[in-house]
């Protein structure tokens, strides 16, 4: 590991040791130091042995504006082949934009991973994906000493997709909620809660 000026990077290279089947892994890590506390990245991981392999490359990048936004993006890519499956390659991205306001703040993401991401040096517990959420908030803030001191509104949906399937009847999972919280003087809070999920059971798992 190092810096050097604005670059950071990191690699680490380690032999997993199984009897007459050794695999080798190779993880890289490169991070460049943008204006303000923005930055910019690419990850590489690798891992061979036994005639098999998995290889993930993703570039990545975060942009702090305006003191309050940021907006992040990752696009990358899985190759995995030498089992006898052949070679298979899918995706893996996102898009995040976000406000911290005193007023009005928000959280707007989508994210997807193909059905044939892996990643043998890292944890993807599900793929053949898409996720969108789309949070926001809404805060009032009372005068000092004022029977109510602030009001606050969480509300929004976040959904899941099949990766191919980017529409509101194709949610096959999902929430959508609303929370507030008053605070009054003294210290007291009021909350209280809406929300409705919903889950579709793909027919596909329970054939027989």
């Amino acid at each position: 590991t190092g810096k050097l000026g604005a670059w950071s990077m990191a690699h680490l290279t380690g032999l997993d040791e199984r009897p007459g089947d050794d695999a080798l892994a190779n993880i890289t890590r490169v991070r460049r130091d943008l204006a303000g506390s923005s930055s910019a990245g690419l990850t590489l991981t690798s891992r061979e042995g036994g005639g098999a392999f998995n290889r993930v490359i993703a570039a990545d990048t975060r942009l702090i504006f305006r003191r309050l936004y940021f907006f992040e993006a990752q696009p990358g890519s899985s190759w995995t082949g030498g089992d006898g499956l052949g070679t298979r390659s899918a995706p893996v991205w996102k898009l995040e934009v976000d406000r911290n306001g005193r007023a009005w703040g928000f959280n707007y993401s989508i994210n997807t991973i193909g059905d044939d991401f892996r990643a043998h040096l890292g944890f993807v517990p599900r793929t053949g994906i898409t996720r969108v959420h789309a949070f926001n908030r809404l805060s009032w803030y009372g005068a000092r000493g004022a029977m109510l001191e602030s009001f606050t509104a969480f509300f929004g949906p976040d959904y899941v997709f099949r990766e191919s399937e980017l529409s509101r009847d194709g949610a096959i999972e999902g929430k959508e909620n609303i929370n507030l919280t008053a605070r009054f003087r003294g210290g007291w809070e009021l909350t209280g809660s809406l929300g409705r999920s919903f889950y579709e059971l793909d027919p596909g798992d329970y054939i027989g």
